[in-house]
């Protein structure tokens, strides 16, 4: 799930229909796309992009019904040049096809992914290409009700293909070593926290017992290995960022 920092601006894309918005925070924007998705939506999505000049850090899509062609000329879009996707509280049919396309997926809700489609082999193809297993899409083309509860969907929240090319990219953090990283993020959000509560934030603090543990564990380490784990992953994540940004550009 994607959390907004700083103040958001909502605005109307310009010389568009309304249900695409720019969602402008830090120097970033995301795209709010509320259906139903028409013939045309894929080059407005296009041309949105074109005149900021510059690719959204995500989408966050919402809504139902809608074009099932061009909602997959969208998700093909998206996922070529590798975005993430958040669906919005109430998301089905075509908003799952769109959200389903994301090379990061999240959701504020449940997912219905139920479809009534007339060229079902075309839409069993296009899931498939974007790795949803077959056991939903056969459900999904069922026309039954077809709800991804939160459990299903955090199984979708990365595409492996996508990982697979970072990793053979960029290289990997060591299991371990992503482990470490979590306490040290426990540490921070815990010292961040404190810090709040003296200059006059909240004055109850509460974090869980697993939180609390990770915490201890991470000072236990050398400030050198911490530093030395900050870097590795600040150079990582570089790197995947110039190699998306490359592959968009090709």
């Amino acid at each position: 799930m994607l959390f907004w920092t700083g103040f958001a601006m909502l605005i109307n894309a310009p010389g568009y229909a309304a249900d695409f918005k720019l969602i402008e925070f830090g120097g970033n924007y995301q795209i709010k796309i509320t259906g139903p998705i028409e013939p045309g939506d894929n080059k407005k999505l296009r041309g949105v992009i074109s005149e900021k000049g510059s690719f959204p850090s995500g989408l966050l899509v919402e809504g139902n019904a809608g074009d099932i062609p061009e909602s997959m000329a969208v998700g093909q879009f998206i996922r070529k040049n590798m975005l993430t996707v958040t669906a919005g509280e109430t998301c089905s049919n075509t908003c799952f096809l769109i959200w389903a396309a994301g090379v990061h997926r999240r959701a504020r809700g449940d997912i219905d992914a139920r479809m009534q489609a007339e060229d079902a082999d075309t839409v069993r193809t296009y899931l498939a290409d974007i790795e949803i297993p077959d056991d939903i899409i056969e459900s999904a083309l069922s026309g039954e009700q077809t709800i991804l509860p939160g459990a299903v969907i955090k199984t979708l929240e990365l595409s492996e293909r996508h990982e697979q090319w970072l990793r053979k990219r960029c290289g990997e953090l060591t299991e371990q070593q992503e482990l470490d990283w979590q306490a040290i993020q426990a540490l921070n959000s815990m010292e961040d926290s404190l810090n709040a509560m003296g200059m006059g934030g909240s004055s109850m603090y509460t974090v869980s017992a697993d939180t609390q543990q990770q915490a201890a564990r991470a000072q236990e380490m050398s400030p050198q290995y911490r530093d030395e784990l900050k870097q590795a992953r600040a150079e990582n994540s570089t790197c995947r960022a110039e190699a998306i940004t490359e592959a968009r550009i090709n």
